[in-house]
């Protein structure tokens, strides 16, 4: 589905269908061969691909014209770059000089949190359906300042709503990532939420919003060593992935244990796993 998603794009855009993958061993220990991988897969598939660390991007779009990659593959998280020292500035260089870069499939359009709190207060442009669909789907979430703003159809001091109401909310930077920059009211100290909460509503770039208690739901499932599937009840984060503009299935984590919490900082008892519909 990436390739075609890939080819699908070089001939929208009427460009040649070379394909520059951006990442950086530094964030794979070491070594390049989940990019080598990647970059095999699309030249096999009739893709011109080549891996570039961002020192070496430049080469992607500062060469004649018939060896630019006009578009690429985003293959890395700006968190992560950030804690390991790695310069975005050739990125957005490249940005500037034409190349499209476009995310992987953990990426997604609403990866700020800022932009959910937003679509939950309402945008003077949205319709009442639109409104309607925020609400069915989205928790009450406000970007926290020191402000008034609605819930539950009455005007609050958002600040003051949010020190006193600790044990049903949380408490998220607007760009973050492995739910390292979440604080949960209830699993935290009054004193550190008051604390957590007057840095984040200084700063104005987190979000407030409502604490969701997981549920659980039944699975059929097959484990290596076990020769036949069985039952268990999990407690599922689901990721639905679109290439193209069209379904490619449903990335599934879960714990083994049952564990709640944010699935990729629990370690071990974690795992990436597949569930298909029958």
């Amino acid at each position: 589905m990436r390739t075609e998603m890939f080819r699908t794009l070089c001939a929208e855009l009427g460009v040649a269908p070379r394909v520059a993958v951006l990442g950086s061993a530094r964030d794979q220990g070491g070594s390049t061969r989940y990019f080598d991988l990647q970059v095999a897969h699309f030249n096999s598939h009739g893709l011109m691909a080549r891996f570039f660390e961002p020192e070496d991007l430049h080469e992607a779009w500062d060469c004649p014209p018939h060896l630019r990659h006009p578009v690429g593959l985003r293959d890395f998280t700006i968190p992560d770059w950030a804690e390991l020292g790695i310069d975005t500035a050739p990125v957005q260089e490249a940005l500037d000089h034409g190349c499209l870069l476009v995310g992987t499939q953990t990426s997604t359009f609403l990866s700020s949190k800022l932009t959910l709190g937003m679509l939950s207060e309402g945008r003077p442009w949205m319709s009442a359906a639109e409104c309607a669909l925020v609400d069915t789907y989205l928790p009450w979430t406000r970007i926290l300042s020191d402000r008034r703003t609605t819930r539950g159809g009455r005007e609050v001091d958002l600040v003051r709503y949010a020190v006193d109401h600790r044990e049903s909310l949380v408490l998220k930077a607007g760009i973050g990532m492995s739910g390292k920059q979440v604080v949960i009211g209830r699993d935290t100290g009054q004193g550190v939420w008051e604390a957590s909460v007057a840095e984040a509503a200084e700063a104005g770039t987190s979000v407030v919003q409502d604490f969701v208690e997981a549920r659980t739901c039944g699975l059929a499932v097959v484990s290596d060593g076990v020769d036949e599937p069985y039952g268990m009840e999990v407690v599922p984060v689901l990721g639905p992935l679109l290439f193209a503009n069209r379904p490619a299935g449903v990335l599934t984590r879960f714990t083994g244990d049952l564990t709640t919490g944010i699935v990729s900082v629990l370690g071990a008892n974690s795992s990436v796993n597949c569930a298909v519909a029958v």
